[in-house]
């Protein structure tokens, strides 16, 4: 029981910070009520930190409000790209100009609804399949300017070669 669990780690140990190791957390506007209706339950305010997809708090802008009342405040965004047809092409296929006001949108909710302590993360893969230096260039100039005091986490793309997977990306089957 998350209400029970939550409560004992925080009257033994006084444990207010958790990170939630669920790959999408907000993938069930339901899911998020149904934890939030329980934190609201409790004799204190939890930080919970998460990896969220934000066209679907976009999509579903009621979302925010019960990531807020939960205390999910730390937001992992692997957004992987800017470029649309890149976007496409890694199944991230949001407008990128909609992404990008939808961000800005959801940075100003959180900063002005829970006191500011919402702390956002975007996540890029670089070298991606029509990704340019130009384009990538562009994202990071949209970073410099409209993500101030959040984070940024560039990767680079990895292609794995090994027979072991059970599956190959098809990157990894298709360089091209």
């Amino acid at each position: 029981d998350f209400y029970v669990q939550m409560k004992d780690t925080y009257d033994r140990y006084g444990v207010k910070n958790y990170l939630i190791g669920d790959e999408t957390v907000n993938d069930s506007t339901e899911k998020l009520k149904k934890f939030a209706d329980q934190v609201d339950r409790l004799d204190f305010d939890p930080w919970f930190s998460a990896f969220v997809r934000a066209d679907l708090m976009i999509a579903h802008p009621d979302q925010l409000d019960h990531m807020s009342r939960m205390g999910l405040n730390g937001h992992f965004y692997g957004v992987e790209t800017f470029n649309h047809e890149t976007g496409k092409i890694v199944g991230k296929g949001i407008n990128p100009d909609k992404l990008k006001q939808g961000l800005l949108d959801i940075k100003k909710y959180f900063k002005t609804h829970n006191q500011k302590k919402y702390r956002g993360l975007i996540s890029f893969v670089l070298g991606l399949p029509l990704e340019t230096e130009e384009t990538i260039n562009d994202a990071f100039d949209w970073i410099t300017k409209n993500w101030q005091g959040e984070s940024v986490a560039p990767h680079t793309l990895e292609i794995t070669l090994d027979d072991y997977s059970d599956k190959l990306s098809k990157i990894s089957s298709d360089w091209k």
